[in-house]
């Protein structure tokens, strides 16, 4: 079986996605609002802000891979292709 990075992409993106059924149970399994209530409302809302910005960027980024594997992995293979092999010796 040969498995081609435009899948492994693909695969990233579904276990992202995933992720975010971990991350949706952390304020309830760790009580935010009774937890959070002795804190400053300023201090509250920079938890809460603090988790938003880390579903929407777990989002983007199993969107991303999801939508766009094959222009991915052409773009990464690409660059593969076309990186030098030597290296230049500092002198």
């Amino acid at each position: 079986m040969n498995i081609t990075a435009d899948q492994l992409i693909f695969a990233a993106g579904i276990g992202q996605l995933s992720v975010l059924v971990a991350s949706a149970l952390v304020p309830i399994r760790l009580n935010w609002r009774h937890e959070f209530a002795s804190l400053s409302p300023l201090h509250r809302q920079m938890y809460w802000v603090y988790g938003g910005y880390v579903v929407l960027s777990i989002v983007a980024f199993g969107l991303i891979s999801l939508l766009h594997h094959e222009e991915i992995a052409a773009a990464a293979g690409s660059h593969a292709r076309s990186a030098p092999t030597s290296r230049c010796s500092g002198g």
